[in-house]
């Protein structure tokens, strides 16, 4: 949300974005009306290049600059599985690592252990596999020729007849990069996790008032960062038309580990993103032991978030918002407050009463009607 400071030598500037990430997991339900948070085990890649397949193919490349980066000896932000180019995205179609993969087909005349063929226009590829079943690799990739001899295959079987595998095989680099991928899909698994496991919690919330979800650190099942709670008051305010009845939705943050501040700042933005994508709904306070924060939704608003938790049930979980929308208005606050909130991400209360958490530029932002009233006459 936009501040400002109630004097105007100190205006600080604040950002906000939220960005929850995308992955599929799932939640239960147990008997007290607790959802316990499911973090899924070993999260296994699509087939991917590795860097010395990578450079042998030099044409083909949807998006140059990632060829670039590559033919400079860099690498693109892009996981290596979903570049640009035709060859790559057939083998991590091919090779997905779910378990559901078409028959694959032998390079026979290499014998064991196998190297699979990877076809894709005239594109052609060898895809091997770690003895683990973990993980496939691109190893090597080419364009089919007419002459028999200088065929793909044939000089790949050729090579390694001659020269052996090892220069084929993974590198220490590609492990290495291996593993920041992997690190960075089971945190995005993780932030899936928390989301669904928040509308378990709204959706039990609904039906009895009280829901709450356990969060585990990400990668550590042993150590809870906090516990969400949310209730739902349902507010009679006489409208016609049940699907427009208002409801209030508090969530309540209680912080039990505080060794990963930034995970439990993804909690918390995840926890709003689920209920509501619009920042301007939510107002936030602090607590002894976390936060409370508290947003109206309409009660139609409500039944999506309880089809959305069902659906985890027929195995189609639901997708979180892209982002969450920020606030549309300025506030003013006292510039001693705004300062230290706009840097540690905590609540401060504006003039007008409401509580919120500075983080986003206010300069061409209108500012809140009764802050500024109040900051006229004072």
């Amino acid at each position: 949300m936009g501040g400002r400071s109630d004097t105007r030598r100190h205006d600080q500037p604040c950002a906000h974005q939220i960005k929850p990430t995308r992955r599929k997991s799932a939640g239960r339900l147990n008997g007290h009306g607790v959802t316990r948070l499911w973090i899924l085990p070993y999260v296994t890649l699509p087939a991917r290049p590795t860097l010395r397949c990578l450079r042998e193919l030099t044409a083909g490349w949807a998006d140059v600059s990632q060829f670039r980066c590559i033919q400079d000896g860099r690498l693109p932000r892009t996981p290596l599985h979903q570049l640009g180019h035709p060859l790559v995205r057939k083998a991590a179609e091919s090779f997905s690592g779910t378990g559901e993969d078409p028959v694959k087909e032998m390079i026979k005349a290499l014998g064991s252990p196998p190297w699979w063929r990877v076809r894709q226009g005239r594109w052609r590829g060898a895809v091997a596999e770690e003895e683990a079943g973990r993980q496939a690799w691109l190893v090597a990739g080419g364009l089919r020729q007419d002459n028999c001899r200088a065929d793909f295959y044939v000089a790949l079987t050729r090579a390694v007849t001659s020269g052996g595998r090892s220069s084929y095989n993974p590198t220490d680099k590609d492990q290495d990069r291996l593993r920041l991928e992997l690190a960075e899909s089971q945190r995005v698994a993780w932030s899936q996790g928390v989301y669904v496991s928040v509308l378990r919690s709204v959706a039990t919330a609904a039906e009895r008032g009280h829901g709450r979800c356990e969060v585990k650190a990400p990668g550590d099942h042993a150590t809870v960062l906090g516990v969400v709670e949310v209730e739902i008051f349902h507010v009679d305010d006489g409208e016609d038309e049940p699907h427009l009845t208002p409801a209030e939705v508090a969530v309540h943050l209680l912080v039990l580990d505080h060794h990963d501040p930034l995970a439990l700042k993804e909690v918390k933005w995840l926890a709003c993103a689920a209920v509501s994508p619009r920042e301007d709904d939510w107002d936030v306070a602090p607590e002894a032991a976390g936060e409370r924060l508290m947003a109206m939704v309409s009660r139609a608003r409500v039944q999506q978030i309880i089809a959305s938790a069902e659906s985890i049930d027929t195995g189609t979980p639901p997708e979180p918002a892209a982002a969450v929308a920020p606030v549309s208005r300025a506030h003013y606050a006292p510039a001693l407050t705004l300062a230290g909130a706009a840097v540690l991400g905590t609540a401060v209360r504006a003039l007008c009463g409401q509580w919120f958490v500075p983080r986003q530029d206010h300069t061409d932002m209108p500012v809140c009607d009764v802050c500024n009233d109040r900051y006229t006459r004072r």
